[in-house]
């Protein structure tokens, strides 16, 4: 297993750094994520739900060596928010942007990497969609996880 404090100082650097994205996980959640991903020694990391860019950018920042692939619809934040995240986060050369579906998306991209251990993050699709996309993917064998953020709905007022 890997040393926690050095995972956590460079967690903390790159939270000095990188502004919190409206929409994004908890720096919390993210630091777990990251854990995750560390421990299980992950090669390639896909990213369901890029939005504004938050755990992109704070995995892409982490993990400089392996390849992050982060996929969105648009249809929740639309092409303008896509394009600005794009735009901002150009200068992480380890990371892929694709706007397509994630459940036709991500098998394509788990059954082309059968040789490396890929760490799934589900941000969008939201609730059971995700929990269904979740499923789905940890039906292959090389993905070691799917973490999902926002499993639940929020309660009704």
């Amino acid at each position: 297993m890997a040393n926690s404090t050095h995972l956590l100082e460079r967690f903390q650097k790159f939270q000095e750094l990188i502004p919190y994205q409206d929409h994004g996980i908890m720096p919390m959640e993210a630091f777990a994520l990251c854990k995750f991903i560390e421990d299980i020694g992950a090669t390639i990391i896909l990213e369901s739900g890029t939005a504004n860019g938050y755990s992109t950018e704070i995995l892409g920042n982490m993990f400089p060596e392996l390849k992050v692939i982060t996929i969105d619809n648009q249809s929740t934040y639309g092409e303008k928010t896509q394009e600005a995240t794009k735009k901002r986060l150009s200068y992480l050369d380890n990371v892929s942007f694709i706007v397509s579906n994630s459940f036709s998306e991500l098998p394509k991209h788990i059954k082309s990497n059968e040789d490396k251990v890929i760490a799934v993050f589900i941000d969008g699709p939201k609730h059971d969609q995700g929990a269904k996309l979740a499923n789905l993917c940890n039906e292959y064998k090389n993905v070691a996880f799917s973490a999902l953020h926002d499993r639940l709905k929020p309660a009704e007022d």
